[in-house]
């Protein structure tokens, strides 16, 4: 199980945010979960963190500098299947605010 969040450093700095510290913030939330970074942005737990994951989904899309920074942000549940593209099935719920950098396509 993977998770990955793109995080546009234009957007965050407009924000008033430092990307390398948006980063850190990211890192801190999964690795206090017992989830590792494997990269930038990128998370790896095995397939008993479903829940995990799906928490921190949730309690991801309420943190505004994500919602409006986030390019990319795909959870990929096995790695035989395509990801899910967390921002496209946000955006069509109505839940990314004004001003967000993702625009579908």
């Amino acid at each position: 199980m993977k998770m990955m969040i793109v995080l546009n450093e234009n957007k965050l700095n407009e924000l008033g945010y430092n990307a390398s510290d948006c980063y850190n913030k990211l890192d801190k939330v999964f690795s206090a979960n017992g989830i590792e970074s494997i990269g930038l942005g990128i998370y790896e737990g095995n397939d008993s963190y479903f829940q995990v994951f799906s928490v921190l989904f949730s309690l991801l899309t309420e943190v505004n500098w994500i919602l409006l920074s986030a390019e990319k942000w795909f959870w990929w549940v096995t790695d035989e299947e395509q990801p899910d593209d967390c921002l496209k099935d946000l955006y069509e719920l109505g839940k990314l605010p004004v001003g967000a950098v993702y625009a579908p396509n």
